[in-house]
């Protein structure tokens, strides 16, 4: 055990600090490191949010990448572009970082649409040119101000407002984290500065099924849950060479994703408290946790209990059936058969019947003693109603 300890030190102190971040360049330095740099309009601009390909530790990171549409008024330096051509310049921010991480910060400056701009491009992907990181755009000109749009009650927006929402919020690529609870469990045992303990964690596991049919929207299906408590006793650790490290065994992180050690775990849970569990072994997306209260602890399964899908809610039944599940035709059948059975029901309220059964093609009556003119009436009434080839029979009681 110890040589192991050992070896992770040597082999963390062994990897470089590659993604340390970067001090701006001097406008000679820019100059020097540049294999184009050119002078433009932006007429396009473009973002989106991906996992990042730049920082690979432990953790959830993202970055937004801008896509920008320029025309080249000016060329100082390289070859192999024209005044007029429109080129794609590609720039990169930290959009997440779960934890954080004194890493690359991108690029400084953003552009906007028709702003003039200063290019210095250090090379090409494919067929667009990426600035020198982190100072290669520097905004020469801002565009006017573009006009705020005024509602129906006379509030202005700006016009971007709805397009810089949804970048706000992308849907999350993972499984949501479940709710739980969790008490410290200390340990005796600590080998070569590696605190071992362990946590209780206890959870709810939720199945489902659909109970109910197709009806009117008093009878709508419903729900039926049932719940049954998982209790986990994940051990735990914690040493600085491994804090990261993907292999790392169960951990208890707070919001930020900074791991906890033994004595804040200790304080925090010396008794039962409410935490969330990530049943997948990766701290939680970001999408989950935009609610969650500062203060929250995140529980990251790890070896052995990830991934751990049966702890989600799911299905009480493997087949589950769409009788949940109303179309509008469905819907509308539903309202003309309310609708038949409430006519038959004042029929048998008006000539005082006992009862009216309907069966594929055939109704049947059950009734006292009645004239032959009434049975006609009635006969001729439920015709109306479900149609001629109904045959209608008579139940004297």
């Amino acid at each position: 055990m110890r040589l192991t300890a050992i070896a992770i030190v040597i082999l963390g102190m062994a990897v470089p600090n590659a993604r340390a971040a970067k001090a701006p360049l001097s406008p000679d330095a820019l100059r020097k490191a540049a294999s184009h740099i050119v002078q433009g309009k932006v007429v396009r601009i473009s973002s989106k949010i991906q996992n990042s390909k730049v920082e690979r530790a432990f953790g959830t990171h993202r970055d937004r990448v801008f896509t920008i549409k320029l025309k080249v008024a000016t060329i100082l330096k390289g070859t192999g572009l024209n005044e007029g051509d429109e080129i794609e310049v590609l720039v990169w921010q930290p959009s997440s970082r779960i934890p954080p991480l004194p890493g690359l910060q991108g690029h400084e400056k953003i552009p906007n649409k028709g702003d003039k701009v200063t290019v210095y491009v250090k090379g090409k992907k494919g067929k667009a040119y990426e600035p020198i990181l982190p100072n290669g755009i520097t905004i020469l000109a801002r565009a006017a101000a573009q006009a705020p749009v005024k509602t129906e009650r006379n509030k202005t927006t700006p016009a971007a407002t709805a397009k810089d929402d949804s970048r706000k919020s992308p849907m999350p690529k993972d499984v949501p984290p479940i709710m739980g609870s969790a008490v410290f469990v200390p340990s005796k045992t600590k080998d070569d500065g590696y605190h071992k303990w362990s946590v209780k964690l206890k959870v709810p596991k939720v199945a489902w099924e659909v109970v109910g049919e197709r009806r009117l929207k008093s009878d709508w299906p419903r729900l039926k849950v049932t719940v049954e408590e998982a209790v986990l006793t994940p051990q735990m650790g914690y040493h600085r060479a491994i804090q990261l490290a993907d292999s790392a065994q169960n951990r208890v992180l707070d919001l930020k994703g900074r791991r906890l050690k033994r004595d804040e775990a200790l304080k925090r849970l010396a008794a039962q408290m409410p935490v969330l569990v990530s049943v997948s072994g990766r701290m939680p997306d970001p999408f989950y946790l935009q609610c969650t209260k500062s203060d929250t602890l995140i529980v990251v399964l790890g070896y052995p209990y990830y991934p751990a899908p049966q702890l989600l809610p799911r299905p009480a039944k493997q087949d589950t059936s769409n009788k949940a599940v109303c179309t509008e035709v469905e819907l509308e059948l539903a309202i003309q058969n309310a609708k038949t059975k409430q006519q038959l029901v004042e029929i048998e309220k008006k000539y005082g019947l006992m009862g009216i059964t309907v069966s594929p093609n055939r109704v049947m009556v059950a009734s006292g003693m009645t004239g032959v003119v009434q049975r006609d009436k009635v006969n001729m009434e439920i015709k109306s109603i479900l149609g001629a080839d109904y045959t209608v029979i008579w139940i004297i009681k």
